[in-house]
């Protein structure tokens, strides 16, 4: 077995995170489902009636993150912006504040794009679930196959991280097992929704981008993982307090497809007030245990990005895709079947695109980080040996060329006294 493969190197910490992001994601799940079942109309799953709940609470988690920020010891003053200038500045310096690489008008702009690129996701999200009658949507293969590419190509072309043979083989059967697992659900639907599928592509790329920003505001900007959260938490919750203001004043007499939520005899999209009819002690708790769950999930996206690489996303989303299938198909064992084999072997081939698993033939372990950094070492030494023996050569040399000018001095000097 260890002729044809043996294991990689493992990050503890990338271990950690990853566990952490699971347990958050379960934790926010669970919190999610008892703040539903505790409402007033009792949903649990379908169409939820509050659309604008959920965003709400994610941007107000994000905020939560400038608060654990605070209560870290030893900030660090070279890299990050110091808790001392945070204090003094306003809300705007707070975001915008100094640093290495200071923000210019073209970055403000870039980033308030940035914020508007966040809401966009979150509304196609609610139109995604919608169109599909869900009530929760984590992850699936519609969404994970595109950004799992995309995610690809950008650290390619954006961050030029370079890839090799045993990675390009992964990230193509780690596409095609997503692709096979969509195929299947469509069979086990029997209904294939074109308009789902183009919004979870637009939703993909732009979490990518997303990503992608946070990569750079973390390599470029020297912002900290607790910043690339909370500043977006800043701007993007008031747009939506401003918003559910908003549609909490349109109102029809008859519900539709987008207008559902029926208060005080009239039909919204949302209404702000309603979440406080008859609201109890349970649903407060929980609904703070999922915001809390929504800052600390993203706050580990970002130090995932930070500390590894925008693909090193993948293990986190498809082991919770793995659990979320497994639930979803148990009744059905030949389905069960295809999600499970093509779950473990698509994560199979993402440890070995992470150079997690090593695989010791077709030269697929040539280039892995190890024996590359293992070459460089060798590289220098036989470097370091040719430099010692020109160096000794030189000397020699020179040794050689004195006594071959003092000889002839001698000599010449005896057949002058003759």
């Amino acid at each position: 077995m260890g002729s044809c493969c043996s294991f990689g190197e493992m990050n503890r910490n990338y271990f950690y995170i990853v566990l952490s992001s699971l347990i958050t994601l379960g934790i926010g799940f669970i919190s999610m489902y008892f703040f539903k079942k505790n409402s007033n109309s009792g949903i649990v799953e379908g169409v939820e009636e509050n659309k604008l709940l959920k965003t709400f609470s994610r941007y107000l988690g994000f905020i939560f993150c400038y608060f654990g920020k605070l209560i870290i010891k030893g900030q660090e003053t070279k890299d990050y912006e110091s808790l001392e200038n945070e204090k003094k500045n306003k809300i705007i310096d707070l975001i915008f504040s100094e640093s290495k690489n200071s923000f210019e008008k073209k970055d403000i702009i870039f980033f308030i794009f940035m914020c508007l690129i966040n809401l966009i996701d979150d509304f196609l999200i609610i139109f995604i679930k919608i169109i599909k009658e869900e009530g929760f949507i984590v992850f699936n293969e519609e969404y994970n196959s595109i950004e799992f590419f995309f995610l690809f190509i950008i650290s390619i072309f954006i961050f030029k991280m370079e890839y090799y043979k045993h990675q390009y083989y992964s990230i193509i059967l780690i596409v095609l097992f997503e692709i096979l697992r969509y195929v299947t659900k469509i069979f086990i639907d029997n209904n294939l929704s074109l308009y789902v599928f183009l919004l979870q592509a637009l939703r993909a790329l732009c979490d990518c981008i997303f990503f992608g920003y946070i990569k750079a505001l973390i390599r470029y900007k020297y912002f900290s993982a607790y910043k690339c959260c909370y500043v977006y938490g800043f701007v993007n919750t008031p747009i939506i307090i401003v918003l559910y203001l908003i549609v909490s004043h349109i109102s029809f007499k008859e519900p539709n497809l987008l207008c559902s939520l029926k208060y005080n005899e009239l039909y919204y999209f949302d209404n702000f007030y309603s979440i406080f009819k008859n609201i109890n002690f349970t649903q407060i708790a929980t609904f703070f245990l999922y915001t809390i769950c929504n800052g600390i999930y993203q706050l580990l996206i970002n130090v995932t990005i930070g500390e590894f690489t925008t693909c090193h996303l993948f293990i986190p989303c498809q082991l919770a895709q793995f659990v979320i299938n497994i639930n979803d198909s148990y009744s059905d064992w030949k389905f069960l079947s295809i999600f499970i084999i093509s779950g473990v072997f698509e994560i199979i081939f993402t440890f070995i695109f992470l150079e997690l698993i090593v695989l010791n033939f077709l030269g697929l372990n040539k280039n892995i980080k190890s024996n590359i950094i293992e070459r460089a070492k060798k590289d220098v030494e036989i470097s370091k040996i040719n430099e010692r023996h020109s160096s000794e050569r030189y000397t020699n040399d020179n040794i050689t060329s004195k006594e071959n000018y003092e000889n002839e001095t001698k000599i010449s000097s005896q057949i002058k006294n003759k």
